[in-house]
């Protein structure tokens, strides 16, 4: 199982994530690709969708943007990895490229 999370420094809640638990769970996962040329462990790329709630309001994404660089780029705390049947864990968290975000409203 494929599992994405954010998992917030304390400098991101500081300046304005509201979220009252440790780590913000992926509300959905897109697998765009698989591979597994190099073993038996796929090489991913996917597409998951957070749901955030901030004590500001963004009117575009190059505020996000702006606000990610001031606290410490957020794209470090997003967490990628894999859940076994057996009940073990791979984290591929220091292979992920980074995080793109895009505001979206319900």
């Amino acid at each position: 199982m494929l599992y994405a999370t954010i998992e917030p420094e304390s400098e991101h809640r500081q300046n304005g994530l509201l979220h009252p638990e440790k780590t913000i769970p992926a509300r959905s996962i897109q697998l765009l690709s698989c591979s597994f040329e190099n073993g038996p462990l796929p090489t991913i790329s996917a597409y998951a969708e957070f749901h955030m709630t901030f004590d500001r309001t963004f009117t575009d994404t190059g505020q996000l943007y702006d606000w990610q660089e001031q606290t410490d780029w957020l794209d470090h705390a997003l967490c990628f990895g894999f859940r076994f049947r057996d009940g073990g864990e791979w984290d591929a968290t220091y292979d992920h490229a980074g995080i793109d975000f895009e505001i979206l409203t319900p």
